[in-house]
């Protein structure tokens, strides 16, 4: 394959926090934010956020509109898998906000960290 060709996926988050959403992306390793400015509107019309993962060249562009886009430099990345950790990781950032929201105390059921157990308030 050759060298500039790039492999994406799209997401559909209608209605993420963004702040929720940066947060799940740094966790899972992204960086290099940029949020409403020049280079995240350079990066895609009507980009808001960027994102960037060094270590295996993805980046995240969120749309105005919900649409998350998942791309990465290496043509052969399985997408559908990259998409579903940024799922899975957005999806930790809710629980745990909720949990601090209602007072309940979250204990990791493996050291994944995607398995918890709910505890009542402390």
């Amino acid at each position: 394959m050759p060298c500039w060709t790039t492999a994406s996926s799209q997401i559909n988050l209608q209605n993420a926090n963004r702040e929720l959403l940066k947060a799940a992306l740094a966790a899972i390793g992204f960086t290099n934010l940029h949020e409403n400015d020049e280079y995240a509107r350079m990066r895609g019309n009507g980009a808001v956020l960027t994102m960037d993962r060094f270590a295996d060249s993805t980046s995240v562009t969120v749309m105005a509109n919900g649409t998350v886009t998942v791309t990465s430099a290496r043509a052969d990345r399985n997408m559908t898998a990259l998409g579903n950790e940024v799922k899975r990781a957005y999806s930790g950032q809710v629980i745990q906000s909720a949990a601090k929201r209602f007072g309940w105390m979250l204990k990791p059921q493996d050291e994944t960290g995607r398995k918890f157990s709910v505890m009542g308030r402390g």
